[in-house]
């Protein structure tokens, strides 16, 4: 339920890592999260990221901490549970942004220097110790997940989603249950269709994060389907919301048709075959979404035409492949053009995308169309 949270404050940690606990407390709440949350991101997650650096020291860490004459135990910490998973993939640089802010590291660093050059930390045992215990609040804390929001998503086309609401669901009620089943690292499911979600904030004026959305299915051409967004506002809810709905108006209903219910997304999806005499796959796509400036698109059915005639000549597999083609510009100029066939560039496409009648609108305009090719 937290992984996004733990994102948006490892973002924190790392725009300023000389930063005191109150003020990343302070920054977190303006970006919008409830003090709650932030309070109990800036506590746990410096603890999780830094234990596995302890655990290979050979420190002996407990599984409770204690506040003032009562134990609890950490996998009862729903955000700690969730920074424990994420710390498995920290990065450089958020390992240095908050190792060094755990307490336990801190005193078995500063025992060895006491200690001389010679002491060694085998065998040392630290505990954790708070004056005070954080308060868990009600709902997400203005940062709600990407993976619940890809399951929710699916579920409400009364699709039966598994270790999704499943697995969120258990991590607030029991968390301790969550991590000792592993449910921390599954992904939601439908048969043999696995998902997930994940961002990657970015700070600036504005809140804009990037979000992956990933889909493992055995009859890929590639090991997983990426789809990658960007969300803006002015809070971290707010850009969470942005780069959803871009997601289910641009990719959803087009991976829902093409991998789990072929019919469940009539009025979202457009189906066809891509070869009229010799049919080998039958495309569905999304209709093609907009962004920025109000501009005159192209001929998308001529686009569509070009590009499916490109497609047949190619050697393809007989698996499901997809295509995302993107197109920016600005000033009266295309500036960019993209077209990802199985998640890598296709030249061909490109051109074809770049050869299609944009209108070169002021100051910024973009397009994005994404579509599953389905053997027969």
């Amino acid at each position: 339920m937290f992984d996004t949270a733990v994102d948006i404050g490892l973002a924190a940690f790392c725009a300023d890592p000389e930063a005191s606990d109150e003020a990343l407390i302070e920054r977190l709440e303006r970006e919008g999260l409830d003090r709650w949350l932030a309070e109990q991101l800036v506590r746990w997650i410096p603890v999780a990221f830094a234990r596995p650096a302890l655990e290979r020291m050979k420190v002996v860490v407990g599984q409770t901490y204690t506040v003032g004459d009562r134990q609890h135990a950490l996998a009862d910490e729903p955000v700690y549970v969730a920074a424990v998973a994420r710390a498995a993939n920290g990065s450089q640089e958020e390992l240095d942004a908050t190792v060094r802010r755990s307490v336990e590291f801190s005193s078995v660093n500063n025992a060895l220097w006491a200690a001389g050059e010679d002491a060694r930390p085998e065998g040392a045992v630290v505990s954790l110790s708070y004056e005070s215990k954080p308060a868990l609040g009600v709902g997400d804390g203005g940062a709600p997940s990407v993976r619940h929001l890809f399951a929710e998503f699916v579920e409400a086309h009364r699709i039966n989603v598994t270790n999704g609401t499943e697995a969120t669901e258990l991590a607030r009620s029991n968390p301790r249950e969550w991590l000792e089943r592993g449910l921390d690292r599954v992904c939601p499911s439908v048969g043999e269709v696995r998902f997930d979600a994940w961002v990657y904030p970015k700070q600036g004026r504005f809140r804009w994060l990037q979000a992956d959305f990933s889909v493992w299915h055995p009859r890929l051409a590639a090991p997983r389907l990426i789809e990658s967004y960007v969300g803006l506002g002015e809070t971290w809810r707010e850009a969470i919301v942005d780069v959803m709905q871009k997601f289910s108006k641009g990719s959803l209903h087009t991976i829902i048709a093409s991998l789990i219910d072929r019919g469940g997304c009539e009025a979202h999806t457009h189906w066809e075959q891509l070869e009229e005499e010799s049919p080998r796959f039958d495309l569905c796509a999304n209709p093609p979404i907009s962004f920025y400036a109000s501009t005159r698109p192209p001929d998308y059915l001529a686009l569509l035409r070009a590009l499916k005639r490109a497609l047949a000549k190619r050697d393809l597999s007989r698996e499901v492949h997809w295509l995302r083609v993107f197109a920016t510009g600005s000033k009266g100029a295309i500036d960019q053009v993209e077209a990802l066939l199985d998640n890598e560039p296709w030249a061909e496409g490109e051109q074809i995308v770049a050869d299609a009648s944009w209108e070169r609108a002021t100051p910024l305009w973009a397009a994005r169309w994404f579509m599953v090719l389905v053997p027969r």
